[in-house]
């Protein structure tokens, strides 16, 4: 149904956002608002969100869509035409993101009225849920994804934004002194003390240095380096046991000494089997072989 109602209100959201576009006046550029009233007629006249569920500057935020006191997405809102490249449109991205980390939202969108596009926020970057051009004359499927149907759903699997291209590279590591995009593994963009393993210089040159160590932890998983060192502690820890047996069997040992001695006990000798009348207690050695339970057990049956 939300699939019918996207093919058919696509001409006339067309339409509209033509009407806004030319509402601007040539002297000067298109002002945010611009873009915000654009996208404000996609989610209310092509989708199916309420007015009311689309919620204006709040929190920081130029645009959200909440339904049943839930935040579902943070639209981070340019000016017509300021997405002039893909720089640009991941500046937007970080800047979206760190709203929805704030507000615990786990999803973001970027629009400057011309383009559209919204991703997951997941542990390695960003997972693209949507990548729509306003000005086709055609409506893009990924909208459904937007829908109030859609919008909780997982979307199928798509190459991964890296938290790497997020991060500014004017945010340099305080131990290394390099930017994000340096690392081989970026928990958060905002936070340089989650950047791990470097391989790249500053200027974007390979670390000879750095290199075969980034390589080593990627193909193995910091479980096996946990599981060798406790193997290595494990040895250590044999090692004296290891050096009796070894010294047990040493053929300068002193004369008359038994070079198996500590390596078997000798068995504890059987209890005789005695008879034991009832109503009479066991004698002293079967008492002292009987466990605690079984000795209580007899004394309350006598």
């Amino acid at each position: 149904m939300c699939t019918a109602r996207i093919r058919d209100q696509w001409g006339s959201f067309q339409e509209v956002r033509r009407r806004h576009l030319a509402g601007v006046g040539a002297e000067r550029d298109p002002a945010e608002k611009v873009a915000e009233n654009i996208l404000c007629e996609l989610f209310t006249g092509v989708l199916d969100w309420t007015t009311e569920q689309v919620r204006l500057q709040e929190h920081r935020v130029d645009l959200m869509l909440c339904r049943g006191g839930l935040r579902f997405l943070v639209v981070e809102v340019k000016r017509p035409g300021s997405f002039d490249g893909r720089g640009s449109i991941l500046r937007a991205l970080t800047q979206a993101r760190g709203y929805a980390v704030e507000l615990k939202v786990d999803r973001v969108a970027v629009s400057d009225g011309c383009v559209f596009e919204a991703y997951d926020l997941v542990r390695e970057g960003l997972r693209p849920r949507a990548v729509v051009h306003l000005a086709d004359p055609e409506p893009a499927e990924d909208l459904w994804w937007i829908s109030t149907r859609g919008i909780y759903r997982m979307p199928p699997a798509k190459v991964t934004v890296p938290n790497r291209d997020l991060a500014d590279d004017g945010v340099l590591h305080p131990k290394y002194g390099l930017p994000a995009r340096c690392f081989a593994h970026v928990g958060d963009p905002a936070r340089p003390g989650t950047w791990k393993l470097p391989y790249l210089l500053a200027d974007g040159s390979v670390d000879a240095k750095r290199l075969p160590k980034a390589i080593g932890a990627v193909i193995r998983d910091y479980r096996m380096q946990q599981g060798q060192g406790a193997q290595r502690r494990g040895d250590r820890t044999g090692t004296r046991d290891a050096g009796r047996r070894r010294g047990a069997y040493r053929s300068d040992a002193a004369p008359g000494s038994d070079p198996g001695r500590g390596l078997h006990r000798p068995a504890r000798p059987p209890a005789p089997d005695r008879p034991c009348r009832r109503g009479a207690g066991p004698d002293k050695l079967t008492q002292d072989l009987l466990p605690r339970r079984v000795r209580a057990a007899r004394v309350r049956l006598n």
